[in-house]
């Protein structure tokens, strides 16, 4: 039997997806490919901006994520890279926080030199930059107190209860409905169901999931179930 998908309506790199999905049947494979193809039409006659490759790209990041959580296999949460030594270690945080106090000091004390306010009344520094005014107790340096903390703050990360996938989840909602102006919750259902992404069993198990996250305050995840 020959399968009706348009090859060229999609970009190359959906293809690895399209992969799993085209080995449960080809009416699967067809709602995933419509649905596909709908978003991106939406989402061109919302902004001439609007890339293929990009929503293959995320959806493409989605289904990884899943597996590997599923696989017990997340990435370990200092890591930046895939390379070896492309992570920093509990030990790195403490020498971070330093420096990040150090700093701090620093710019306090270079924030009452004459230099600096010089520097400030001729404009050669520009506005919110850290030496900028006001010299004494500006909220700006602020910024540093999250480094600074860095070590305690680390402490607290629990890996269970950050689920990576439900994050992305409505992150990928969020980019939906802000191409196309709107969740259609259908058609992402047929594009993620087939990748047994969870929450996405039926267009109403989505609905759920977005007013769960936006109950606990998740930034994008409206209640709304258009």
């Amino acid at each position: 039997m020959s399968r009706t998908r348009p090859a060229e309506a999609l970009p190359s790199n959906v293809e690895p997806v399209l992969g799993t999905v085209r080995a449960q049947g080809i009416e699967v494979e067809r709602e995933f490919v419509t649905a596909f193809q709908k978003l991106c039409r939406y989402a061109t006659q919302r902004t001439s901006t609007f890339e293929s490759k990009i929503l293959a790209a995320e959806v493409g990041r989605l289904w990884t994520l899943s597996k590997r959580e599923v696989a017990g296999k997340m990435r370990e949460p200092l890591r930046f890279g895939r390379g070896e030594k492309q992570q920093f270690t509990a030990a790195n945080l403490r020498p971070i926080a330093r420096s990040a106090r150090e700093l701090k000091d620093q710019i306090e004390k270079l924030k009452q030199t004459d230099l600096v306010f010089y520097l400030n009344i001729t404009g050669k520094i520009p506005p919110y930059d850290l030496l900028s005014f006001p010299i004494m107790g500006d909220p700006k340096l602020k910024a540093l107190d999250s480094l600074m903390n860095l070590p305690k703050l680390a402490g607290s990360y629990n890996r269970r209860d950050w689920p990576r996938v439900s994050f992305r989840l409505w992150k990928f909602c969020a980019y939906v409905r802000a191409s196309t102006g709107r969740w259609n919750d259908s058609l992402v259902v047929s594009i993620l169901n087939p990748l047994k992404i969870p929450h996405c069993e039926s267009a109403d198990a989505l609905k759920m999931f977005r007013t769960r996250m936006s109950e606990r305050g998740t930034p994008n995840a409206s209640k709304s179930t258009v």
